[in-house]
């Protein structure tokens, strides 16, 4: 097929070739053509389609700009050249209004569009964060842009907060939220810079539960328990006996059970290293009533599927019918669920565990996590005690000894 010849115009440096049958209006549609002589060498470039809003006088106005700039020796040299910047303005505009877009987002809009949809996936305890939010933080900062706020409006959701006789652990709960928000923000470039929170002094909390079951009390609790929910107290005993949380017990797939070895394999409510515990003849007996099932489902599903975020309120009331909590205001001092674990550590304390071993299975980071329960072990500090004095009276007869030599050999 014969190659289509190009049309010189009225135009220097301007030229076209027509489309075999597309029309534009009457004529058969134009594709323009610019060419010129710059540094030296032969410069031919397409411009467009006179269907593409092209026309003899626009580009002529653009070759016109192209060779001012090349006289003035500013601007782009030729259309290529022209077009890039283009481009590049363009980019650059787009990233503007995306910036724009992310610093216009609201605290409230983060939080909701994108916070607690993540939240709902990694944390069993997401409803509490939307209940402190909804509670505390989000009359104050649910309409303000997340990269406007700063310290002084945190510090003053802290003293209304103290205004309103609130517990130390509610605001540290509460600010910790806050904090929270602000680090998945900025992993989704919706947020920079220092977190407004980290600026703000948190509450001094003395939380830790000092209350634990004796032994007659973990009878009565699980004897009172078996009648009125098999799952719950099975999860008791499993807590009672091993230390493990709320939010491990209930993630327990059939799957992390190992009858043979006694061994369960434990996966952290905390998303923290997993850790293996060992079962008890009353933990495996409690597990072997439960229904089987494959590897992968869930010994104590929740009512409609999915792992339970909450303990059932069964719980509770069995505890207020036997009346551990009668009479009781200081909530450290009230049995819960988490007490079962605090009895699992309190009881190893006071039969003489090592501390160390004690953090280990508890799953603690930290041994200062694990030093509440040091009070508890009397014994054991009594017996290093009376083995540190056994030293010294040691070494204090042994330096006696060559003296008495000595005076022997003296007389």
């Amino acid at each position: 097929m014969a190659k289509r010849r190009f049309v010189s115009t009225k135009f220097p440096g301007i030229r076209f070739r027509q489309h075999a049958t597309r029309k534009h209006g009457i004529q058969f549609d134009r594709y323009f053509v610019i060419y010129y002589r710059y540094d030296t060498k032969n410069h031919e470039e397409g411009v467009g389609w006179a269907s593409n809003g092209w026309t003899l006088e626009r580009v002529n106005g653009l070759l016109g700009q192209i060779k001012r700039n090349q006289r003035r020796g500013d601007g782009p040299k030729s259309l290529k050249e022209m077009r890039e910047a283009e481009k590049a303005a363009e980019e650059a505009a787009k990233k503007e209004a995306a910036l724009g877009e992310r610093l216009s987002v609201t605290y409230g809009d983060f939080f909701t569009k994108s916070y607690i949809p993540q939240a709902k996936i990694e944390k069993v305890t997401w409803k509490r964060d939307q209940q402190l939010y909804d509670s505390h933080l989000k009359k104050a900062l649910s309409k303000k842009p997340i990269h406007e706020i700063v310290p002084l409006d945190i510090e003053r959701i802290k003293r209304q907060m103290n205004k309103k006789g609130l517990s130390p652990r509610t605001i540290q709960y509460a600010l910790a939220i806050a904090r929270r928000v602000f680090n998945v923000a900025r992993i989704h470039n919706a947020f920079s810079g220092d977190n407004p929170v980290s600026a703000v002094r948190m509450p001094k909390v003395d939380n830790r539960r000092v209350r634990f079951l004796s032994q007659q009390e973990a009878d009565e609790l699980l004897e009172a328990l078996l009648p009125k929910s098999l799952p719950l107290y099975v999860m008791a005993i499993i807590s009672l006996h091993s230390g493990m949380r709320y939010g491990e017990t209930a993630a327990l797939k059939h799957g992390d059970i190992d009858f043979e070895n006694r061994t369960i394999l434990i996966r952290n409510s905390k998303k923290t290293l997993i850790r293996t515990c060992y079962m008890t003849s009353q933990m495996i007996e409690a597990l072997n009533l439960m229904e089987t099932g494959s590897r992968n489902d869930l010994i104590f599903p929740a009512r409609h599927g999915g792992v339970k975020t909450e303990v059932s309120n069964v719980f509770a009331r069995t505890v207020e019918k036997l009346g551990f909590n009668q009479d009781i205001k200081d909530r450290r001092q009230k049995v819960c669920f988490h007490t079962l674990r605090h009895t699992f550590a309190s009881w190893h304390a006071m039969n003489g565990t090592d501390l160390f071993m004690v953090k280990e299975l508890l799953g603690h980071k930290d041994i200062a996590m694990t030093q509440r329960y040091s009070h508890l072990a009397p014994s054991s500090f009594k017996k290093a005690a009376a083995d540190f004095e056994n030293i010294i009276k040691g070494q204090a007869q042994t330096k006696r000894q060559p003296e008495k030599g000595r005076a022997e050999n003296d007389a």
